[in-house]
């Protein structure tokens, strides 16, 4: 289900919302709630920042030419840029490609497949620099098509698959423990009834004891 977020400008933002979602250890990337918001190079600055304040859970923008990917800027550098000394002056009034020229050698973008298992891409995100940690990530869900990702949202998709994960080895640790103490009580069992088996006089005569007995119990109390 795609949730259409607050637009009050241009540039179109929506957000795919699979809330309720069932994961697994073979989920994907795709299954994951994903926002889209793509920016030509060719766009004012100042209408990214508006877009940015109308939804402030949007992590960033995706950036393309002619409708094709160029990049990636998230909400935070996007915003320490405007932060610095005639930041404002510079990048509002300009096309947001002012900006991208000059952060593009400062940016790590990581893509992945919308197919790529969650656990997969949650171990990658977190090998990368500390300056770069908290970087969304862009999922390409088609060959013209991406999304954003949240890091903040994998990482709770991680979790969560990580808990689950305990669970089942915990359930198959006991259930392997109780199939273990059944094999042992049937091969106690089958170790018996060979014993017996080797041994049938000490079997016969056993019982021929027991027999006498209780003849002689019976006979005494007559």
């Amino acid at each position: 289900m795609v949730v259409k977020i607050q637009r009050p400008y241009p540039p179109v933002v929506s957000y795919t919302e699979n809330e309720g979602m069932n994961l697994t250890l073979e989920s994907t990337l795709q299954q994951l709630p994903l926002y889209r918001f793509q920016v030509e190079l060719s766009q004012l600055g100042q209408e990214v920042k508006r877009t940015l304040e109308a939804n402030p859970l949007l992590p960033g923008a995706i950036l393309t030419d002619k409708d094709k990917f160029v990049g990636m800027i998230s909400r935070r550098r996007f915003l320490e840029h405007l932060s610095r000394p005639y930041g404002l002056e510079l990048f509002l009034k300009r096309p947001i490609n002012t900006l991208h020229r000059l952060a593009e050698n400062q940016l790590q973008v990581l893509t992945f497949p919308g197919n790529t298992l969650i656990v997969d891409a949650a171990r990658r995100s977190l090998q990368r620099s500390p300056e770069y940690l908290y970087e969304p990530i862009v999922v390409q869900l088609s060959e013209t098509e991406y999304r954003l990702l949240d890091i903040h949202r994998l990482l709770v998709a991680q979790s969560h698959i990580h808990e689950l994960t305990t669970q089942l080895l915990r359930e198959n640790t006991q259930s392997q423990l109780i199939q273990t103490e059944k094999m042992a009580s049937l091969g106690q069992m089958v170790a018996g009834v060979a014993h017996e088996i080797r041994n049938p006089v000490n079997c016969i005569l056993g019982n021929l004891q027991f027999l006498s007995n209780y003849s002689q119990d019976l006979l005494s109390k007559s």
